[in-house]
């Protein structure tokens, strides 16, 4: 299928987007809505809009899964390209299998200043194991992604360079 798909990355995976010129290298894991998204969303009227923001939040989730000591901003990218449907473990994943040039980039999407201890708490409480994991993805899922054009991810990347970013 074609249409949009949201990758989670770190800041390294960013950073690579910015130095090569594209995301990869393919299989790469993202997030789309698909019908059985739609299914397991289970609102009959949900629009569009809203399905795309519940990819997007399942985006940042995995987000999550990849940072690593003190990084603290989840970042998602919003690509136009084609993939498949892989949800053996998720509705609404996808697999994209090509890399994916920036010329396909719709955005960036990452978390703000205000975001980032509690980013943090989640990526600790992921390294331990810890029981208090669902409160505390609760609270990182109260901060809506901020949406930044490909053009301002060199800016993007000095802000997570500060932020306890890798």
């Amino acid at each position: 299928m074609t249409g949009r798909a949201y990758v989670p990355l770190d800041r390294a995976g960013l950073a690579r987007l910015h130095a090569e010129g594209e995301l990869g290298p393919a299989p790469l894991e993202a997030f789309a809505v698909t019908p059985a998204l739609r299914r397991w969303y289970g609102e009959p009227e949900a629009g569009e809009e809203e399905l795309e923001a519940v990819a997007t939040s399942l985006a940042g989730q995995a987000s999550l899964a990849l940072l690593t000591g003190d990084e603290e901003v989840r970042v998602v990218v919003a690509v136009d390209t084609t993939w498949t449907p892989d949800e053996q473990t998720q509705p609404g994943q996808v697999r994209l299998d090509a890399s994916v040039p920036v010329a396909d980039v719709a955005a960036v999407l990452a978390d703000t200043a205000e975001a980032a201890g509690d980013v943090r708490a989640v990526v600790q409480l992921l390294a331990a194991g810890d029981d208090g994991l669902d409160r505390a993805l609760d609270q990182v899922e109260r901060y809506p992604l901020a949406w930044f054009s490909v053009g301002e991810v060199p800016v993007l990347l000095e802000g997570l360079g500060g932020r306890g970013s890798r």
